[in-house]
């Protein structure tokens, strides 16, 4: 069968790019045919493709738009080949499907946002609750990456046929860590923008560790901000994979210093994996994994927490934590994908 799987930028380094080149290889695996429905698509994510030793990919490109958010249903449509229709980022691409992945719902700016922002967001919120409309009149088969995403779609759009798909982590990558005793270190892996270095600075000036922050840099405010933080922090702008990994093997705390809210958190699992304990703030899609000890509800009680984790930190945690983290493997991903699609065919 031949699954067509719509991602209208696979140009873009991001999470979403990467986690659709591992659904790819799943697919394959699977024993699927794949094509990649796209609108552009970048080098690297061609060379990944190649990499698979796979020629079952045909790269299709739908009619151009350059209003893809708002437009993109009325011009972007599937090969008429497909076995199975599959949008793989529905959050931006309101497309109808058989299945749709959505990673977010956004429902915060019509809850917490200024009426100024709504206002800004009205067409896009509009737009959105047509395509969910038309998701539940044709009983589409919605996955989300975690159970507080799929309470969003149950509670704030009233859908029913959903189903969790947790995204895969290449935890292989993190787990090969020696024993041994750490140093008193937190890790943080994040974009570098203002308000999360606001938090940073923060807790950080609270606590005598030592903080390395990881991330890129996401403007000139940002790197402003970046001259303001306390001497124990260490900021490692677009660290590559090994300077990532050695630090977060050999740090006892991951400290998540996003205060908004996340519908699962990939680098926090990493971290897991590393054998760092995860504070990580009381709400979002942590809570399918991440132990109620470290979770945080505001700036004082993070600084409470990330102090107990790095004293309470010993190698039979560190373990259990990696343990955990082999729960969203890509091997456990590309099991329970191949399952959901077979009980849906």
């Amino acid at each position: 069968m031949n699954v067509c799987l719509l991602l209208d930028d696979a140009e873009t380094l991001g999470g979403i790019q990467l986690m659709a080149l591992d659904t790819v290889e799943s697919l394959f695996k699977g024993g699927f045919r794949v094509t990649l429905v796209t609108r552009r698509v970048g080098s690297w994510f061609l060379r990944r493709l190649l990499s698979m030793g796979s020629v079952q990919v045909a790269l299709r490109r739908p009619l151009p738009t350059s209003t893809a958010n708002i437009i993109l249903d009325a011009v972007q449509s599937f090969p008429s080949d497909c076995g199975l229709r599959f949008n793989f980022h529905g959050d931006v691409q309101p497309v109808d499907a058989d299945i749709i992945y959505f990673h977010q719902f956004n429902v915060d700016y019509g809850f917490r946002s200024s009426a100024r922002v709504r206002l800004k967001l009205l067409p896009q919120w509009e737009i959105r609750r047509r395509f969910l409309e038309r998701v539940k009149e044709n009983n589409r088969l919605v996955l989300v990456n975690s159970t507080f995403t799929m309470a969003e779609a149950r509670h704030f759009w009233g859908l029913t046929n959903v189903e969790v798909l947790h995204p895969p982590v290449h935890v292989e990558r993190y787990s090969d860590w020696p024993d041994g005793p750490r140093p008193r270190r937190v890790a943080t892996v994040h974009r570098l923008d203002d308000y999360m270095l606001k938090v940073i600075k923060e807790v950080a000036s609270s606590l005598d560790y030592e903080f390395v922050v990881m991330g890129s840099v996401k403007n000139v405010s940002s790197l402003k901000e970046l001259s303001r933080l306390p001497r124990n922090v260490k900021v490692i702008p677009n660290a590559d994979e090994p300077t990532k990994k050695a630090y977060l093997q050999a740090s006892r705390a991951y400290f998540n210093a996003n205060m908004f809210v996340e519908g699962f958190g990939i680098a926090v699992v990493e971290g897991m994996a590393a054998g760092a304990l995860p504070v990580v703030r009381n709400v979002g899609g942590h809570l399918d994994y991440a132990p109620e000890d470290y979770m945080f509800n505001g700036i004082d009680d993070a600084i409470d927490k990330v102090e107990k984790a790095v004293e309470s930190w010993d190698y039979e945690k560190a373990s259990l934590m990696r343990s955990i983290a082999q729960r969203f493997s890509l091997g456990a991903y590309t099991d329970r994908l191949i399952n959901i699609i077979t009980k849906f065919l």
